[in-house]
């Protein structure tokens, strides 16, 4: 009997599972950027369901960018710097799907942020993390899918640089809507 068939048992088939796995996921990180199944995977809330809602959220906005009439919410608005967001995007060679499978998405519930009830998710301008309020953004998506779509949308135009106040928050949002339905 050879070393190899000594060793089938278990572990064996636990390691041929693993690396099974391994080269799903390799195969999942060569599909086009943007593309669905390597979007879900930038969503990291350790609640599964706020997990799955934002995932679910990110597909959605997903969609949404491939209309033409949505992109346009790319023109509406300049970075902190004075650039349109649309030649942002331009600069990284990036769509608005593209940008938007480079962002991390994590968890921020147990963050002061998070605390006031107001505050869905929260970034920085020009950081490709996204915090989000768990809990709060999965009753979001239950109530409204459309909406938690354009919130995904508007922290998208925070990463590409948009500033807050002005325009309000409750303006960039609103502007989502209407660019990209609701």
């Amino acid at each position: 009997m050879g070393r190899f068939e000594e060793h089938r048992g278990p572990r064996v088939r636990l390691v041929s599972i693993a690396l099974a796995a391994a080269a799903s996921n390799a195969l999942a990180s060569d599909a086009p950027a943007g593309a669905p199944s390597t979007l879900a995977a930038r969503a990291r809330l350790q609640d599964v369901e706020s997990n799955d809602a934002v995932r679910k959220a990110l597909l959605g906005a997903h969609e949404r960018l491939g209309d033409p009439a949505c992109r346009r919410i790319f023109t509406d608005f300049t970075s902190i710097d004075g650039r349109r967001l649309d030649e942002v995007l331009a600069e990284h060679g990036e769509t608005g799907q593209g940008f938007l499978s480079l962002l991390f998405f994590y968890d921020a519930s147990r963050r002061l942020a998070c605390g006031d009830g107001a505050r869905f998710a929260f970034t920085k301008p020009y950081s490709r993390v996204i915090f989000v309020c768990g809990r709060r953004f999965r009753q979001k998506r239950e109530w409204n899918p459309a909406a938690s779509e354009a919130l995904i949308i508007h922290e998208l135009l925070h990463a590409l640089g948009l500033g807050e106040d002005p325009p309000t928050s409750e303006a960039i949002t609103a502007q989502v809507l209407e660019r990209c339905g609701s």
